[in-house]
């Protein structure tokens, strides 16, 4: 009543806390009070969950009760009252059959489970009971989840799989699926595999384990495990067949370059940019997606045709940056002229120059998709005058080069900086 009084957030670790005791009291022998601790933990445990049952079967309510049933009925079976504890699952899971339904499917899983474990002739029971469940699971509306998985476990983990694959032949009059004969073994290499933190590692253990992962059981564990971790597992179970397909290099070079570049575009600063490029050279042929930053597009093009010193000299040095451009609109070379507007807007904050290098970009592409000069219109009172004067200068002597076709969108650009067309 105190506990209640002061507040029933003090609940769930006094919950916890009787099943720290009742540890401690079962590993110093005292079986009585560990099962007396124990009862108190569920008693608890079931109260806050029933508090608030329509919740998922993993919810973590629920799995705190669970884990409470399972020290209770492991303390209760090392003192041979197993009845007793198959009675306080028994009146759990009818406690919550109309409350909460999908968390009373779970410890009715937990309840067969734990039959397993108990002396003839209640394992038969138990398999008996876990085999019809996955069979309805089978036609179950939403598919398999996280129920179905802790069951398939608790009949694998069994020791008698004979009688597992003449109960479910017998029960089901269907042919024993491939996931009743998942090893241990093969579920923890692929899950370990799939858990990779990277793909260089992930490449690396492949290599390791080749035989188990190209073997036909890690595709079935790997339809498992997409039960609880879908993308993972299906992008695995694709990254899979590459492999065996065309081989471990050509299957994961293409993620590990695209982590690679995710990686580089996460630089904290221009220098440990460029030191991961030069740690990395291969990036140098990667083909960036198209929402990677226009400085970072620069560096790699630049960087591939002209080497990394000249690339990053243009985000180092304003006055090689604008050597560049001028360069660039000398020879009318459009994308030298994008790459350098996209270094002067990102990396010196000149969003005049940037776009106006882009907008005259795009006349020497002789594109008219996202040919904007009006927009110059905006920026021009954020610009200094030496700068504005520049990009008229520079357009006007570039639009005298220009086919006749392409003139009119120069003096577009050079009426939207203010200078005489």
């Amino acid at each position: 009543e105190l506990l209640r009084d002061r507040g029933d957030g003090l609940l769930p670790e006094l919950a916890r806390a009787l099943q720290v005791l009742g540890t401690h009291l079962e590993r110093s022998g005292d079986d009585e009070g560990a099962v007396e601790a124990f009862w108190e933990a569920v008693a608890l445990h079931r109260s806050l969950a029933l508090e608030s049952p329509g919740g998922s079967p993993d919810a973590p309510l629920v799995s705190a009760l669970v884990s409470a049933l399972d020290d209770l009925g492991r303390a209760l079976a090392r003192t041979g009252e197993h009845a007793a504890a198959i009675e306080e699952f028994d009146e759990t899971v009818k406690e919550f059959t109309e409350a909460g339904p999908s968390a009373a499917r779970r410890l009715a899983v937990e309840r067969s489970a734990f039959l397993l474990r108990c002396p003839e002739p209640w394992p038969a029971t138990g398999v008996g009971e876990l085999v019809n469940r996955l069979d309805e699971d089978a036609e179950r509306a939403g598919g398999p989840d996280a129920v179905t998985v802790r069951a398939r476990q608790a009949l694998r983990g069994y020791g008698d799989s004979a009688a597992v694959r003449t109960a479910w032949e017998e029960e089901t009059f269907t042919p024993v699926p491939d996931w009743l004969g998942l090893s241990r073994e093969t579920l923890d290499t692929v899950s370990a595999w799939m858990f990779a933190p990277n793909w260089p590692r992930s490449r690396d253990f492949w290599s390791r384990n080749a035989e188990v992962l190209g073997g036909e059981q890690a595709a079935v564990a790997l339809d498992e495990l997409a039960v609880l971790h879908p993308r993972g597992a299906q992008r695995h179970a694709l990254l899979r067949e590459a492999v065996l397909l065309h081989g471990v290099t050509a299957a994961y070079d293409p993620l590990i370059l695209q982590e690679q570049l995710s990686q580089w575009l996460e630089c904290a600063d221009w220098k440990e940019s460029r030191a991961y490029l030069e740690e990395h050279p291969r990036l140098l042929t990667v083909q960036p997606p198209g929402d990677t930053p226009l400085a970072h597009v620069a560096m790699l093009d630049i960087g591939r045709t002209e080497g990394l010193d000249s690339a990053y000299r243009l985000v180092e040095d304003r006055a090689a940056l604008q050597a560049y451009v001028d360069r660039a609109l000398e020879a009318g070379d459009g994308v030298a002229l994008m790459h350098g507007g996209g270094i002067e807007g990102q990396v010196f904050g000149d969003r005049l120059s940037s776009l106006t290098h882009a907008q005259v970009a795009l006349v020497l592409a002789g594109a008219t998709e996202g040919f904007e000069p009006d927009d110059l219109a905006a920026l021009l009172h954020k610009a200094p005058e030496e700068t504005r004067a520049r990009l008229v200068r520079e357009t006007v002597a570039l639009s005298t080069r220009l086919p006749e076709q392409r003139k009119e969108m120069g003096r577009r650009i050079v009426r939207a900086l203010g200078g005489d067309a």
